[in-house]
């Protein structure tokens, strides 16, 4: 008897086991037949497992209900209600790898849960970046037989979403050309008697060569180790180009937008029931119904220039208003949110009566007659589409490089005496040298700069941040008014507000990390070669360099140290925010305090000369009616004080930093002084004559 019992026992252990075993799949997954998923909530809510007073006969009616329940849900729509028992089936034919459609519907969700978690962690593959460099080294000494090589090792899949070969021509032609150029120019150096090439030249473009696949071994080092195992499979271009920093972080597009939102609430662990927004005043029709669909920055409703447009108006509005000193500036700034084509919008669309920001003036008829809730990835998703197409993509690198490569060549021909004017080689060799340079130097410059536009937005975000929390609206900032202070009597608005500022700090990490190591790659370069420079100067060396090389080295090591510099001069405006934050926040906790300390008679006073005192006594009203028995104001002043004890916090243990040193303008005064004291030194050099 004892046997046959504890066999029953184990048999229903191991049913309830395998039960928990879908039952956890089908909440982490989503369901490839789309059914509705409220009905899917109530028939999981209703599932009883036996208890420990239970008897065997309720223990097995129930397992039974239970089976049936879950049936019902996978195969709606699809197949009949069946009472057989199909959940230890359906596992055990996931576990054996059957080619049912369940078996695959199951096994491309797991899969594809496991590629995104690994994709939101940041680790860097040493060993795999080292690889990846030598297969690009090898592709420009020997470039189609370097696919044929790697056809060998890696497969072809592999090679084909490299870029080496395959149909993916927007990744194979630019590849080839470079490689060809690169190829050409080493031809010419070889074969034809040029005096306008020399040594140096090919060092300067081999040195850029090696610092192009540097920059691809980063990417493919920072990959995570199942995505980089799919690269051996059939990938699609698109999937491929999420890689790409400039598609998938600078030029945020819908997909990839939606793709780093999602990485960021991973890694912040936020929960999306908790991280939401209820604002002081109603928004613009069209921003309340963009806010509130979750899919309306898709592919076909995203018009980057149609919002250039609105924001290039608005900020005319505003300086317009700034030079006759208008007393209302938040009412030009609704214009952002019309729809017109134009520059200047038509008369119908410009309701600037309606406006929305505290600077405006009071509309009694825009007050909230209802409390409407906004998630927080809504607002952060809108805030990433304002500084797309704000700052947009720098494009002053090709203007940098065309004029390093026209000084370039000036030296030479000073350095020459004109002397090869009159052979066409020579125009050969320097029209050809100039493209690669050109090519090739432009691509590496981009990923520098696209720091400093990394740091812009950083710097845009932390500034329509303290827009949401803020009493009086910066006019400076055209963005200042494009949404309402939040309702700051409420404590969760306040929670939530420190949870988006954290998630606009750590959007996009993963490229950040791949950008701080270009920059700091780059700048230890050009440091030695700076160094070089002021020893030859002061005669410590005695080597000789051309006039050219001496020339368009010093340029680039004062584009990359401007570049680097800019960088921090941002970043210290990103950390100050910390400090700007937290004013606002003591402002917040004063006026709530005002207000708790006789409401009644607060709620009384005549607040028509201030337009945010008039919207927050009408909320106050508001929720004192909502929350009569609860003290909501004393709830709120406490979120008020732990918020500034978490900025102080995040203040001194996540600061942003640029290469290891915290951005701030200590460091920027120690930087002007080292400058100034080489400067000095050289200048006392020269004019002392020695």
């Amino acid at each position: 008897m004892s046997q046959d019992s504890s066999s029953k026992k184990e048999e229903e252990n191991g049913f309830i086991n395998e039960n928990n075993k879908v039952i956890k799949i089908l909440n982490e997954s989503q369901d490839p037949w789309s059914f509705d998923k409220k009905a899917a909530g109530r028939k999981r809510s209703s599932l009883r497992f036996p208890e420990s007073g239970d008897s065997l006969e309720d223990s097995k009616f129930d397992k039974k209900a239970n089976l049936e329940d879950h049936q019902d849900v996978i195969h709606r729509k699809k197949v009949s209600k069946t009472k057989d028992n199909l959940g230890p089936q359906i596992l055990e034919r996931f576990k054996e790898g059957s080619g049912n459609k369940i078996q695959q519907a199951f096994r491309g969700m797991v899969v594809k849960k496991i590629v995104e978690k690994e994709e939101y962690s940041i680790h860097f593959n040493l060993m795999r970046a080292i690889k990846m460099m030598f297969y690009h080294l090898l592709f420009f000494a020997t470039g189609i037989f370097c696919a044929f090589f790697l056809i060998l090792i890696e497969g072809y899949q592999f090679t084909r979403n490299l870029g080496f070969i395959g149909t993916h021509w927007w990744i194979v032609v630019p590849q080839y050309s470079l490689q060809l150029f690169f190829i050409g120019f080493l031809a010419i150096v070889v074969f034809l008697p040029t005096k306008s090439l020399t040594h140096y030249e090919t060092g300067i473009l081999v040195y850029s060569v090696i610092a192009r696949c540097f920059i691809i071994a980063v990417r493919y080092g920072f990959m995570s180790i199942t995505r980089f195992k799919l690269y051996k499979s059939k990938a699609t271009f698109s999937w491929i180009l999420h890689d790409l920093l400039l598609l998938g972080w600078l030029k945020m597009t819908p997909e990839s937008l939606k793709e780093q939102i999602t990485a960021t609430k991973n890694r912040v662990k936020i929960l999306e029931e908790d991280w939401n927004f209820i604002f002081i005043e109603t928004l613009p029709i069209d921003l309340h119904n963009r806010l509130l669909d979750l899919d309306n920055h898709n592919q076909e409703n995203y018009d980057e220039e149609q919002i250039k447009r609105k924001i290039k108006y608005s900020r005319k509005v505003l300086h317009m208003r700034k030079t006759k000193e208008a007393s209302f500036v938040g009412e030009d700034l609704d214009i952002i949110h019309k729809t017109s084509k134009s520059d200047k919008p038509d008369d119908k669309n410009s309701d600037s009566e309606n406006a929305y920001g505290f600077l405006s003036k009071v509309d009694e008829e825009n007050m909230p007659t209802e409390e409407t809730t906004y998630k927080a990835e809504s607002i952060l998703r809108e805030m990433l589409t304002l500084d797309s197409a704000y700052h947009g993509v720098p494009r002053y690198a090709f203007w940098i490089v065309g004029f390093r490569i026209l000084l370039q060549v000036c030296c030479q021909f000073f350095e020459n005496n004109m002397s090869f004017v009159f052979h066409w080689y020579e125009y050969l060799a320097t029209i050809w040298y100039s493209l690669t340079l050109f090519y090739i130097y432009n691509a590496n410059l981009f990923f520098v700069i696209s720091g400093l536009a990394d740091f812009k937005r950083k710097l845009f975000l932390m500034k329509i941040l303290g827009s949401l929390i803020s009493i009086d609206k910066n006019r400076d900032f055209v963005f200042s008014s494009y949404f309402p202070t939040i309702n700051i009597c409420c404590h969760k608005n306040l929670k939530s507000w420190l949870i988006l500022r954290e998630a606009c700090l750590d959007i996009g990490k993963k490229y950040t990390y791949r950008i701080f190591l270009y920059c700091s790659v780059f700048l230890g370069f050009n440091l030695i070669f700076l160094g070089f420079l002021l020893m030859k100067t002061f005669r410590v060396v005695s080597w000789t360099l051309p006039i050219s090389v001496s020339v368009t080295g010093t340029f680039d090591v004062f584009i990359i140290l401007g570049v680097l510099f800019q960088m921090l001069r941002i970043g210290s405006k990103v950390n100050d925010c910390f400090d700007h934050h937290k004013g606002e926040l003591i402002k917040i906790k004063k006026l709530l305090h005002e207000a708790k300390g006789d409401l009644k008679s607060y709620l009384l006073k005549d607040f028509s000369h201030c337009h945010f005192r008039h919207l927050f006594s009408k909320m106050l009203l508001t929720m004192q009616n909502s929350h009569r028995n609860r003290d909501f104001i004393s709830e709120a002043i406490a979120q008020v004080d732990i918020t500034i004890q978490d900025l102080d916090y995040a203040k001194e243990t996540q600061p942003l930093k640029l290469m290891g040193f915290t951005a701030s303008g200590q460091l920027i005064t120690s930087i002007y002084t080292g400058v100034a004291s080489i400067g000095f030194a050289l200048v006392q050099f020269y004019l002392s004559g020695a």
